[in-house]
């Protein structure tokens, strides 16, 4: 029995370094990746939100507990725009877009998923159901105000953070930051090739 568990081919392939090297190089790549605090402070976003209807489902809501909430749910969207505000030293033109590019659409995704897939149902089914609880109200509209307003933020957010890295970096220079004018060479060339005439 020893000998047919020592011989199994199987079993050499998880033993040999190679295999773990294939197998954890990539999700080390995406532990490590910048991305993933997008994906990481979306996340943290509902589950405070989430956390918050939880709470206060039974309970009545004070403001200072929409506050705490709505904190929370801004710090998770900090959270998520850290690739944006610091992109890496040796980030391209293109990296930079990319993150902000990644952020626009995670965050989004999660402003209209949850909207659409929760906010909204929930409201629904509070109406057809005839809950008269003000605490369940108060759960469901606040946490998804606060969800929904920490989103907005994080967008307009992005969209500005964006811009000043971006050209913060044009200013600095460095490798493949001279060519990177987002249209804007191109529009005063134009200017003084209309001037000149």
């Amino acid at each position: 029995m020893f000998d047919g568990i020592r011989n199994s081919s199987r079993l050499r392939e998880l033993t040999w370094r190679s295999f773990w090297e294939d197998v954890g190089e990539p999700l080390v790549d995406v532990v490590l990746s910048r991305s993933i605090w997008v994906a990481v402070g979306n996340a943290g976003t509902v589950v405070c939100a989430v956390a918050g209807v939880v709470r206060h489902w039974s309970d009545p809501l004070v403001f200072a507990d929409y506050l705490l909430v709505q904190l929370a749910c801004l710090f998770c969207q900090a959270v998520a725009l850290f690739p944006v505000v610091s992109p890496g030293r040796r980030a391209t033109p293109q990296d930079v877009r990319d993150y902000a590019g990644i952020h626009e659409g995670l965050t989004t995704t999660t402003l209209f998923g949850v909207l659409f897939l929760a906010f909204i149902p929930g409201v629904v089914l509070l109406l057809l159901f005839g809950a008269d609880a003000d605490a369940q109200w108060g759960a469901v509209l606040f946490m998804g105000t606060a969800l929904v307003l920490a989103c907005i933020a994080g967008l307009i957010a992005g969209g500005v953070v964006s811009d000043r890295v971006r050209a913060r970096r044009r200013a600095a220079g460095g490798h493949g930051w001279e060519d990177d004018d987002d249209g804007t060479a191109g529009g005063d060339a134009d200017t003084a090739g209309s001037d000149g005439d």
